[in-house]
């Protein structure tokens, strides 16, 4: 492993006790951050290059390298950070494919619509937009978690090429048509920023977010009446092609603030606190184990105001990706980063608030091919290694309900096929996205 650190930087994460090893456990677990990640002309695209099969640090480093790149804006630009500026299925598809999401109209100001718990199949669309039931997550301020997508050039070069935009070429497209490398998709999540919150701590900016409003008694998403918010980032996957890796590296991001750890060997569903000695985002301090992490109905405490009772208490169910620590390659990598953000680009100060909490793979890419439910097909023959990474992987803000049910993107991500009703789309590896897939079976449905 190259060992690419100033030496103040060595210095610095050396002298933390936690970060202590012997000579050859440093050389062998170390993930280095390149100092070309901090050069003033900000982070270089990372060249997608096909990460060595036997160094899970390279897929750290494209995820991290990544994440740096889209966080920062274009020389010269406008301001804005490269993520935001790319196109959101709402710009893309047509409003039935979308319906959560307020139209982008002539304003740039990011769109976002309240996240829902992801359900193993395909819902109806008068349930999709009803909230009260689907495990919207409240933080502890009373507001619910907003979210979007987002997709490079690459991506929506790739939608144009096929004509997805009819969303019909979906259904027509080949079983084995793949995504080209260099195709990049980002989950953003996001909280509206409190009256407690630090906004130093956050990256923040302004959004137009879709309401939740009563309807039929009912709480319903309403995209057509719409509030400006000032919103904090909190989560951000990181989802793209590399050579040899068609089914994309997903890789996910967390703010440091937004959950404890469930401790190891603690019962997910007992009586003791997760936590007692300070309160996060979304958990408050010393709510017991069986409290937390559960969906709640949805109660206006001010439906002018866009508050709720009850707000979720949540943790991170498996914060090592099934194993009992963290990889020492993404624990390195995650202090390093910070450590050079300290030494070389203190304009990069608000991501030390972020770190990388894992990722997943395939190991082989011949495992990627229509029809495949890769995260089911790793627990029946563990022995052939399927998945690589973090096989227990989950975002706090974005797969909180099925941290126990569903435990890593390759349960919901696969290319089995999906179905609504009478609506299917068949087995396609490009079901791998479910940008495609929510298009089509969205798309088809007719609102009554």
């Amino acid at each position: 492993m190259r060992r690419i650190l100033l030496l103040g930087v060595a210095t610095l994460l050396l002298s933390a006790p936690w970060l202590r090893q012997t000579p050859a456990e440093a050389e062998e677990e170390d993930c280095p951050a390149p100092t070309a990640w901090f050069a003033a002309g900000g982070t270089p695209q990372p060249t997608n290059a096909k990460p060595d099969p036997d160094s899970d640090c390279e897929f750290y480093q494209w995820a991290w390298q990544m994440f740096l790149r889209v966080t920062q804006p274009e020389a010269g630009g406008d301001g804005r950070l490269r993520f935001l500026k790319f196109k959101a299925p709402e710009d893309v598809f047509s409003a039935a494919s979308t319906p959560r999401f307020p139209a982008r109209g002539h304003s740039e100001m990011l769109r976002l619509a309240p996240r829902l718990a992801k359900e193993p199949e395909a819902v109806s669309l008068q349930e999709f937009l009803q909230a009260d039931s689907k495990g919207v997550l409240v933080d502890q301020s009373g507001r619910v978690v907003y979210y979007a997508q987002h997709m490079n050039d690459d991506f929506v070069n790739f939608i144009d090429r096929n004509h997805f935009r009819d969303i019909d070429n979906i259904a027509k497209a080949p079983a084995d048509l793949e995504f080209p490398r260099g195709s990049l998709e980002l989950k953003s999540s996001w909280k509206v920023l409190g009256p407690k919150d630090d906004s130093t701590k956050f990256f923040t900016t302004k959004a137009t977010v879709s309401v939740l409003t009563l309807k039929d008694g009912k709480i319903t998403i309403d995209p057509e009446h719409t509030r400006q918010e000032i919103v904090a980032l909190v989560g951000l996957h990181v989802v793209g092609v590399v050579d040899g890796h068609p089914e994309f590296i997903w890789a996910t991001f967390e703010h440091n603030d937004n959950a404890p750890d469930l401790p190891p060997g603690a019962d997910p569903a007992g009586s003791q606190p997760v936590n007692s000695d300070q309160d996060f985002s979304f958990y408050a301090k010393g709510t017991p184990a069986s409290e937390s992490n559960k969906k709640r109905r949805l109660t206006f405490k001010s439906e002018a105001d866009q508050t709720f009772e009850n707000p979720v208490s949540i943790f991170r169910q498996f914060p090592f990706g099934a194993e009992t620590e963290l990889d020492p390659a993404i624990k390195t990598l995650n202090a390093n980063v910070h450590a050079m953000i300290d030494a070389s680009a203190p304009n990069l100060a608000v991501w030390k608030n972020y770190r990388l909490t894992g990722a997943v793979w395939l190991n082989n890419p011949g495992y990627f091919r229509e029809g495949s439910d890769f995260a089911d097909e790793d627990l029946k023959q563990p022995e052939r290694k399927i998945l690589g990474g973090e096989t227990k992987l989950s975002n706090a803000t974005m797969e909180t309900f099925t941290q126990g049910l569903k435990v890593n993107c390759f349960n919901c991500h696969r290319t089995t096929g999906e179905s609504s009703g009478d609506i299917q789309l068949k087995a396609k590896r490009i079901g791998v996205s479910h940008i495609l897939t929510n298009a089509y079976i969205e798309g088809k449905q007719k609102p009554n």
